[in-house]
Order: C-alpha cells, then structure tokens, then sequence
C-alpha cells in the first residue's frame, strides 16, 4: 500500500481532484493543512481551507509514481510525497482507543465489542463510522452531558443535524415522548437509521429524516450541534418551532464565537449556561414568552 500527500491551494484541490479521478485510488481524503479553522460560506456549502492536504492511497508504487508526474506535468511547484505504508489492520488499528464513555451520572455510550454482561439502564451502541459523533468530541460531549443532565420524560426532542444519531438516540434513551434526526446528509441519515436499529430503537420513537417538513410544528427541546453559519440562519426556524419555554442547546461552537451566538440569538431567547471545554463551546437557552 502506497501513500500520495498532495499540499495545495483550495483553488487547485478541484482540479487535482478531478485529475485524480482518473487513477485508481483505494482513499481520498482532503485535511486542513493550514492554522485556519474550517470555513462554512453559507448553509449546506461544504467547509473551505486556505491550505489543503490530499492523501491518496494506492496499491502500488507505480501507481503512486503515475500520480505524481502527472500533478508535476500540471504544476511543477506543487510538493508531492510519496511513501510505502506498513501492513497493518486499519480498521482495528483506527479503533484501538474508542472506549466506553460516560456522561453525566447516568449516560453510557459503549462501542459494540465493550458491551458488559449486564448492561446499563441508559445505554447506547454506537462504532465509529463515516457520520460526525461518536461521543469523542468535545461538542458532542457537551451536547451529552446537557441531555443527561436534564428530565426529558414525555418531551418532543428535536437532534437538528442529527449525524450518527447519537443525540436523538441518547434523548430516547432518556426517556423523551417523540424524537426526531434530521440532516441534509444522506449518508448522515442512513447511519442514524442503522444506529437506532443497533440500539433496537423503532423509527417510531425515532423519527429520523432529511426534509423539515417531516419535523414536528412545535417541539419541547431543540439540540443543534452544527457549526456557527447555519446557527445563525436557523435562529427565526427555532424560535418559530419551540414552545413557549422550551429548551435550545447549540453546539459546534467555537469558544471565540459564543459570544456573537449569544447576541443573535438573544432577541428571542434567554441565555441560561454557557460551557467550554479546550476550544469548543457550548450554549443552552428558554425561549422567551
């Protein structure tokens, strides 16, 4: 196996992209190779990085020597480095450190291999996939600890970019009335589906989705842990859809940008806590009368 790490513009990695298309390439995957944090334009735009690392993975030398005199025949200055990678199981190599984790006093969430004999009252299954959250980010542990912290019995909970399901799985799990995913990920949505299904959830306890028009009018409880952009875009949508006095937790946050949340948000909504942890912050609201 053969590593190809490409360092490039933005600009570039659409075309590099492209020319890529045509090599037979086992992996691709585009990282941030700058000190820039990621960049949403607007919603449902894909994130932007000023710089960007391509890594290609391959299944012989050749192939990789193929790649890299055509990037150069494109643009002689790009840096190209190649490298043979050691045999080793990927998948379990990549799954070596996911543990059992948990949050609050009462909110477990275990990999599907570490599942106890006797397992607890409140309890997800959940193996690290293609979807954002496993319980490992900050800004979803927040999100976990908010959720576990709190009486959700006979709520209607909406997890808004639902991603794995981790979040419309633990407010079931916790006891909620009617919950709802949604996510303009397909691939986002199917995991959450197989997440349930895993967890033996039924889609209707969970009602999981990508069209808003499948979300309930008005909901006890809204969770959001997305990035800041389409937070900011989405104020007037949850002020519209809670009830008077329901709960807003938004997360994906910065620490630098809690502030500007606040303040947007706070024509409509009373800010009530306010968590950081390293980088990442955390906001929970009421809706005002």
């Amino acid at each position: 196996m053969w590593q190809v790490v490409i360092y490039t513009t933005d600009e570039q990695a659409k075309v590099i992209d492209g020319l890529l298309d045509e090599h037979p390439i086992l992996s691709l995957s585009m990282l941030n190779a700058g000190e820039d944090i990621l960049i949403e334009q607007i919603l449902h735009e894909q994130p932007i990085w000023s710089f960007i690392k391509i890594e290609a993975l391959v299944e012989h030398q050749q192939d990789a020597q193929m790649i890299q005199e055509q990037l150069k025949a494109f643009d002689h200055q790009l840096k190209i480095e190649i490298e043979e990678l050691q045999e080793k199981n990927w998948l379990i190599y990549g799954l070596k450190d996911f543990k059992p984790m948990l949050f609050g006093e009462k909110l477990w969430v275990f990999p599907h291999w570490l599942v106890p004999d006797e397992v607890p009252e409140h309890s997800i299954i959940l193996d690290p996939g293609f979807a954002f959250g496993t319980g490992q980010h900050e800004t979803t542990k927040m999100c976990l600890e908010w959720l576990a912290s709190h009486d959700l019995n006979h709520q209607t909970v909406i997890d808004y970019g639902c991603g794995s399901g981790i979040l419309g799985l633990a407010a079931v799990k916790l006891g909620a009335k009617d919950v709802y995913g949604i996510d303009i990920d397909p691939q986002a949505v199917d995991a959450s589906i197989q997440n349930a299904q895993l967890n033996h959830v039924s889609l209707e306890d969970f009602h999981i989705t990508i069209n808003t028009d499948d979300l309930p009018k008005k909901a006890d409880i809204i969770v959001a842990n997305i990035v800041m952009n389409p937070l900011l875009e989405l104020r007037n949508y949850f002020a519209m859809t809670l009830k008077d006095d329901g709960q807003l937790v938004l997360s994906g946050l910065l620490g630098t940008q809690l502030n500007q949340v606040n303040e947007h948000y706070s024509s409509h909504f009373q800010l009530v806590e306010r968590h950081q942890d390293k980088d990442w912050g955390c906001l929970s609201f009421i809706k005002k009368p």
